[in-house]
């Protein structure tokens, strides 16, 4: 097992043409994210790794989600630690609701405060799957993990958001769902989902999104509440062990199958995370209930 990840990594490593220290050390927006506390579901590897280390780079503490994998979810808070963030690890199924809700209400306790809510935590079993042969129990289950836990996390974090002068939420989705390719419906089905979930809920939130176009410092803000901005984010493969795990299903190179690389390179976790720190900073201040993909124009 530690030879395949070890394997999986070095092949990751392979398709990013730059340098990790460049990647890590130059931020879209230094420190502009410094005094928010933001929480990401799904944090201990891969996509919802990568957002968490940008969203600290950036100045925030975060609260570090996981289900099973605590020993890595413990990594990521350490790393961000080390960047002078406050973090802690939160164990949550967030596919119960009960569990959904006591990790937003301890993030909200450790923290003293509940910012920015990114909802990344998901399964991708699915993949090669065919309607007429799939397991109603694993239906089930996946549609819980990517659609309702999303939905549940977001119900119990929005009156905490309500609070800030600023709230965000971005949930992260997939251009499997401009596809929407055969053995792939299940995962599909549940990414949508979300989609129109963020749709609804920048609409209903929108009547708190009032503020004067003259006032841009986040603290001159301060007594203005409830301003709450949803996004999604749907990015092509993206160059994690999971994306290689993908690819390799169907039997081909990770490179093949998604046509050449784009920019001359995969997109990345730290490409997610500056995407998230740019939705979620003042550097945007219009942007809310759109779907934005991520696939370097490849589609």
């Amino acid at each position: 097992m530690g030879e395949h990840i070890s394997r999986a990594t070095t092949r990751v490593n392979s398709y990013i043409l730059t340098k990790p220290d460049a990647i890590h050390n130059e931020g879209i927006s230094m420190k502009s994210l410094t005094g928010r506390t933001a929480l990401v579901t799904g944090a201990s590897r891969g996509i919802g790794k990568g957002i968490a280390l940008q969203l600290a780079r950036a100045g925030a503490d975060v609260a570090v989600n996981f289900n099973t994998k605590k020993a890595a979810a413990e990594e990521v808070a350490l790393e961000i630690r080390s960047l002078g963030r406050k973090s802690v690890p939160i164990q949550a199924n967030i596919a119960d609701p009960l569990q959904a809700k006591q990790l937003i209400k301890k993030t909200y306790d450790e923290f003293g405060k509940l910012d920015i809510l990114i909802n990344n935590a998901a399964t991708v079993w699915s993949m090669g799957v065919f309607v007429a042969d799939s397991d109603p129990t694993k239906v089930k289950e996946l549609m819980e993990t990517n659609f309702l836990g999303a939905y549940y996390c977001s119900m119990e974090a929005i009156p905490y958001l309500r609070r800030e002068a600023r709230g965000d939420i971005v949930f992260i989705s997939s251009t499997a769902t401009k596809h929407a390719n055969a053995g792939a419906a299940p995962y599909v089905a549940s990414k949508m989902a979300i989609e129109g979930l963020a749709r609804c809920l920048s609409k209903e939130e929108q009547r708190n999104n009032v503020m004067d176009a003259h006032i841009s410092n986040h603290s001159e803000r301060s007594a203005t509440s409830g301003q709450i901005r949803v996004n999604v984010l749907a990015p092509t493969m993206v160059a994690t062990e999971m994306g290689l795990e993908v690819a390799s299903r169907k039997g081909e190179d990770i490179k093949t199958l998604y046509g050449g690389l784009p920019f001359g390179k995969l997109l990345t976790t730290e490409d997610m995370g500056e995407a998230c720190v740019f939705l979620v900073s003042d550097k945007n201040q219009y942007i809310s209930g759109q779907l934005i993909y991520m696939d370097g124009s490849r589609f």
